[in-house]
Order: C-alpha cells, then structure tokens, then sequence
C-alpha cells in the first residue's frame, strides 16, 4: 500500500508534431497525470490539450510512476496494455532534469 507521500500516476511517452510550412519538428515528453490510472486517459487528456495549438501526438507506451516525496524517489515501470512498453531511461533521463535532487530509477517489473 502507498502512503500519502507516495503518488502512484499512469504515464505516457509521447512523441508531439508540429509541422509549420516546411519545417517540421517531433519533441518528445512524457506525462503523468495523478487523477488518472490507464495511459489511454492521459493521451485523450493531452492531445485535447494540444489540438487547439495546432500540435498533434502520438503515444510511444506507457507504464506508471511511483512518486515518494518524503524519500525524494521516482520509480519509472510497467506497461500500457494499449500501447506497450515506453523507453523506460528516456522517461528517466527527463525526469532527472526535472527532478534534479531525486533519486529517479527505472524496471520493467511490474504492470
């Protein structure tokens, strides 16, 4: 069981394209939304979000996030049952960015 320090989201890796005259550019992010457990909710949430300024997705998988506040750890695992696996150490690799000060560690245990 988690504690109320320790979030549990389902996450998306997502590749976002934009395409502006000739130009064309693919960014990839990765998202977790803690109200939500299926990947599919958290693609439908942001390509909703992303429509109105003109950029589409496209989920490359999915898996969960383990989020411990006290101890200052993310665990990056799991899978989409839709979309498969994501690239678990590029989820890390961002995340470490953003979470500096964390301990942010990745496995494919898990669902």
């Amino acid at each position: 069981m988690f504690s109320s320090t320790q979030l549990l989201s389902a996450a998306v890796e997502l590749q976002i394209h934009h395409q502006h005259q000739t130009n064309s550019q693919i960014l990839c992010i990765i998202i977790a939304l803690q109200a939500l457990t299926i990947s599919n909710h958290c693609l439908k949430v942001q390509a909703k979000q992303l429509k109105p300024l003109g950029l589409e997705c496209e989920c490359e998988g999915g898996g969960r996030i383990k989020h411990d506040r006290d101890e200052r750890r993310l665990l990056v695992y799991g899978y989409s049952q839709g979309f498969g696996r994501a690239q678990h150490q590029l989820a890390v690799d961002l995340l470490k960015v953003t979470y500096p000060d964390y301990e942010v560690t990745w496995t494919n245990d898990g669902y």
